[in-house]
Formats: C-alpha cells, sequence, structure tokens
C-alpha cells in the first residue's frame, strides 16, 4: 500500500506506474501520483493549452475581437496623466544615441516607448519617465520593477541608463549604482 502524493488516498501499488529503474534490493521506484490523478493532471494540462491555443486563434481571426482589444488599449493609455511632446521624445532618443536602453541595440526608426517606472505602479506618463526600448526589451520587461528587469551584465546597458536614472530619480540612484556596480 502507498499514499498518492495528490489525493492522498492508500492504493495498492499496481495502482501507480512503474519506473524502470530498480532501487538497491531490486524494487521498482514508483510515480508519487497514482494512476488516475496523473491523467486528470495530463488532461488538465491538455486542457490549458488548448484554451490558450483557442484564445490566440480567435484574437488572430477574428477582427471584432482584435479591434475591442486594441480600443481598450488606447482608453487605458487615454486615462494616462501627463503627456510629451514628439520633440521632447526626439530628444530623449537623441540622449540614448538612438539605442535600446536596456540591451543597447540600435533602434534605427523601431523604438517603442517604455515607461521607466511602470503606470502600474506609480510611474506616470512625462518624459521624464520614458526610454527607448527596442520591442524585445519592452515586452520582456512588461511591467516588472526596471531594477528587476536590468541585468547584472551592465556591459549591455545604455551608458546614459544611469545618468537618465540620477537625473531623473535621485532617490534611486543609489540602488542604481549597487546594480551597475
Amino acid at each position: 500500500m502507498k499514499k498518492c502524493n495528490s489525493c492522498n488516498k492508500l492504493k495498492n501499488e499496481s495502482e501507480y506506474y512503474a519506473y524502470k529503474r530498480l532501487d538497491k534490493y531490486g524494487n521498482p521506484y514508483f510515480h508519487p501520483s497514482c494512476k488516475i490523478c496523473v491523467k486528470n493532471d495530463r488532461k488538465e494540462d491538455y486542457n490549458k493549452e488548448r484554451k490558450n491555443k483557442l484564445r490566440r486563434n480567435r484574437y488572430h481571426n477574428n477582427e471584432s475581437v482584435r479591434r475591442k482589444r486594441l480600443n481598450e488599449n488606447y482608453k487605458r493609455l487615454k486615462c494616462l496623466v501627463g503627456d510629451f511632446t514628439q520633440e521632447e521624445w526626439g530628444t530623449t532618443l537623441h540622449l540614448f544615441n538612438n539605442k535600446c536602453a536596456y540591451c543597447s541595440k540600435d533602434l534605427k526608426n523601431k523604438s517603442t516607448v517604455d515607461h521607466f517606472l511602470p503606470v502600474s505602479k506609480g510611474g506616470v506618463n512625462t518624459i521624464d519617465n520614458l526610454v527607448p526600448a527596442c520591442k524585445s526589451c519592452n515586452c520582456k520587461k512588461h511591467n516588472k520593477d526596471p531594477f528587476q528587469f536590468i541585468k547584472l551584465d551592465a556591459i549591455k546597458v545604455n551608458p546614459y541608463l544611469l545618468v537618465f536614472i540620477c537625473k531623473n530619480f535621485p532617490v534611486l540612484f543609489s540602488l542604481a549604482l549597487h546594480h551597475f556596480l
């Protein structure tokens, strides 16, 4: 008799999957969960994958769903406090040498606006909180704390990012130095 880790019921060893590997006494190792629980877990995983696939297909194949999501994003961005001009954004791009603030990749007119301190975590939509980022870094950063996202590999980080932090977030400057040095 063996206790299943998933359902906590005592069951016969025949109700468990046996591994091919044997212990030092020649007895087989058994899966920690019974066959029924393993099958249920596999079904749940399959259903999650299937739901995600259906959701992705629904977004890509249905114009109204795409439009609805874009409209929600537009409304969310419209409610942001603060704004900036194209001239200010151009100056910021120039200060970062038209390179991504996080990986120093050359942007070649494909920059995205990234909120250094995420709006969802109290950041504002002013030029003092915006940095240029490649689409890849902007998607990876999502709404993470900037210091969580910045790798300890300071060689990749745009050198102007430290100046940007010092100028716009003096309180965070000592924390930034700790991450870069």
